[in-house]
């Protein structure tokens, strides 16, 4: 079995001499998918190499987006009637339980 390093080195070699992707799929036994994401990938990363995997480390839990949901909090309080005001600590508890809504709602 071909290495698919090896496989989307040789692609590349291909494409960059003109050939077209049809042509390269062909001539490799492989599918013109394939042939487009090695293209592709080459393109957007400049390398042959697998695409490190899993989930990227994103969050939406920061500094900014907690102050943001506070502000919001401080916002809707001044907003209520006097009777349905939510206390400083609800508010502070809700968005440490990453609620930006009512800290008593659940995210379910």
């Amino acid at each position: 079995m071909k290495s698919l390093t090896n496989l989307r080195e040789a692609i590349i070699v291909a494409h960059n001499r003109g050939k077209k992707q049809t042509e390269i799929a062909d001539f490799l036994g492989i599918s013109q998918g394939a042939v487009s994401k090695a293209i592709k990938r080459f393109e957007e990363t400049g390398s042959n190499q697998d695409r490190p995997k899993g989930r990227p480390e994103k969050t939406a839990r920061n500094r900014r987006n907690i102050m943001r949901a506070r502000e919001m909090i401080q916002r809707t309080r001044r907003q209520n009637s006097p009777e349905r005001r939510i206390s400083e600590e609800s508010a502070d508890e809700g968005v440490e339980r990453n609620h930006v809504g009512h800290p008593r709602q659940d995210c379910g």
